[in-house]
């Protein structure tokens, strides 16, 4: 007898695609940390963040030289100061799209290991203004069932 997996049940299998998207107020960037910067809850289960893609509103993003991601994972780039993304503050202006390929470096795909977070910052300054990004986040499932969930930083 051949056992039947339900749609649900493939959804959530290694390997498959989730997408997740955190609004970002400029104002609330931090400067060079991770404390306050958490864009994500902590992943249940590990995944491979592949793709990190910003879209900016009128006013766009402002203040730090760059727009830097970075993990908190216990192995590899795991702090503001080995950041897996970074970008200059230009390419966040109003009503842009940047995608983690045209960021000036960046190290994706990267494993995000479970119980760990992306977070976002400045690498010279906090982050200042009204501007909304809404930031994307394409991962991929590196173990059945994980999962995560966005975190807007308001």
């Amino acid at each position: 007898m051949s056992e039947v997996i339900t749609g649900a049940l493939l959804a959530n299998r290694n390997g498959t695609k989730l997408v997740i998207t955190s609004a970002v107020t400029s104002s609330s960037i931090p400067n060079n940390t991770q404390t306050g910067g958490a864009i994500t809850g902590a992943a249940d289960g590990p995944l491979i963040l592949e793709e990190i893609t910003v879209n900016t509103d009128g006013t766009g993003l402002a203040a730090p030289t760059n727009i830097e991601f970075s993990v908190d994972n216990a192995n590899g780039s795991n702090s503001a100061a080995k950041p897996i993304g970074v970008e200059v503050i230009a390419s966040f202006g109003a009503n842009l799209t940047i995608r983690s390929a045209d960021f000036t470096s960046h190290l994706l795909p990267i494993l995000l290991e479970d119980g760990k977070k992306v977070y976002i910052h400045g690498d010279d300054a906090a982050g200042t203004g009204a501007g909304v990004a809404q930031v994307t986040m394409v991962f991929r499932r590196a173990a059945d069932g994980a999962t995560i969930a966005a975190a807007d930083l308001p």
